[in-house]
């Protein structure tokens, strides 16, 4: 389904109204890959694309941005999810989205210069490797709590000597096995 940039904004809300469920977002290039007209390769568009899902029926919208100024509304007011999805075709294509929550780039934030975008066509294939990406020591993470399940592997837990699964119930032998050294652990001969 193709959307006009005006009323990417109004898909995303109208399919959440619906109860459709986020699938995925990326970007791409539109026609052939590295165009060997040059003028042409540089009007091609750049594409927007979103998937969502409501009842095992998938709808696929995209929608085109001139490559000069590639803006869109953000999806992440609808589906908070896509703020990862959104960041990256920013760090990758250069796509700008005006209500975007995080403003930070998101891949591999100092590897190249805010200006350059990775997937687009004039970027050079090679690339342009540095001796050392920069470290992001100012980078600010945004810290996360919450709380830990019980799901996964404990600390005292140890694997399994004939299936190498880690145990998920915490009942009785592993529970013994977690007590003792790892040296005691039968090992597979």
């Amino acid at each position: 389904m193709l959307v006009s940039p005006e009323d990417w904004s109004r898909l995303g809300s109208e399919a959440r109204a619906w109860g459709c469920r986020w699938v995925a977002g990326w970007g791409e290039e539109a026609g052939k890959s590295r165009a060997k007209n040059r003028a042409r390769a540089q009007a091609s568009p750049i594409r927007v694309n979103a998937c969502f899902e409501v009842a095992g029926a998938y709808l696929v919208a995209r929608t085109a941005l001139a490559r000069a100024t590639p803006a869109l509304s953000s999806h992440t007011a609808s589906y908070p999810v896509q703020t990862g999805p959104e960041r990256h075709i920013r760090d990758m294509l250069g796509v700008t989205y005006s209500d975007h929550p995080d403003a930070r780039r998101w891949t591999r934030h100092q590897a190249w210069k805010d200006s350059e975008f990775p997937l687009r066509r004039e970027f050079p294939a090679a690339g342009r490797p540095q001796a050392q990406t920069p470290a992001d020591h100012q980078y600010s993470f945004l810290h996360a709590q919450g709380i830990a399940s019980t799901k996964y592997r404990r600390a005292g837990a140890r694997r399994h000597h004939r299936t190498g699964a880690f145990p998920l119930s915490g009942g009785g032998r592993d529970r013994a096995q977690a007590g003792k050294s790892a040296s005691a652990t039968p090992t597979r001969a």
